[in-house]
């Protein structure tokens, strides 16, 4: 091995090290408070909530956590980038090829898929990817690991036969 491969070597173990030990110190998210329990109902209003404009984050979407879900997001990620010992930013990072973070992100898009109600296209948005590189990685989740991907449902015949007119 040459000096210079080792230099790269060394530079290579001890960004791995860094990056493991930011994952240790990250905190799951917290669960958000249950809703005051109240006795009385409140008179219903004939007029709509008023909805509150999104403020935009400097983050990446990918680190907002999502409510309403099955499961958040966020929580998955985390739950990932714990098991594989990557970082956040590995995995939203489209041209990182190590294999560690590569199987990372390939679990973070089936799991994403399997335990949300999002589509493919709806986490490639999120996650900054196309909607074929999330089924793919997902697929090839699937495949290495023995699981099984939710069938996607096919327009019948009959409904395509009926566009026609």
């Amino acid at each position: 091995m040459t000096p210079t491969q080792k230099r790269l070597h060394e530079e290579h173990r001890a960004r791995q090290a860094r990056f493991l030990a930011a994952a240790a110190k990250v905190t799951p998210p917290a669960a958000p408070p249950p809703p005051p329990k109240t006795k009385t109902k409140p008179p219903e209003s004939p007029h709509p909530p008023k909805v509150q404009p999104k403020v935009q984050s400097k983050q990446p979407v990918i680190f907002q956590e999502l409510r309403g879900f099955k499961k958040s997001l966020d929580h998955i990620l985390h739950e990932v980038c714990l098991k594989h010992g990557v970082d956040r930013l590995e995995i939203a990072n489209r041209n990182m090829r190590d294999h560690k973070v590569i199987d990372a992100r390939f679990e973070y898009f089936y799991r994403a898929r399997m335990e949300t109600d999002l589509s493919y296209e709806r986490i490639g948005k999120l996650t900054g990817h196309d909607h074929t590189s999330v089924l793919h990685g997902a697929r090839q989740f699937a495949v290495r690991n023995n699981k099984g991907l939710p069938q996607q449902s096919t327009p019948t015949s009959s409904a395509l036969a009926g566009e026609g007119r």
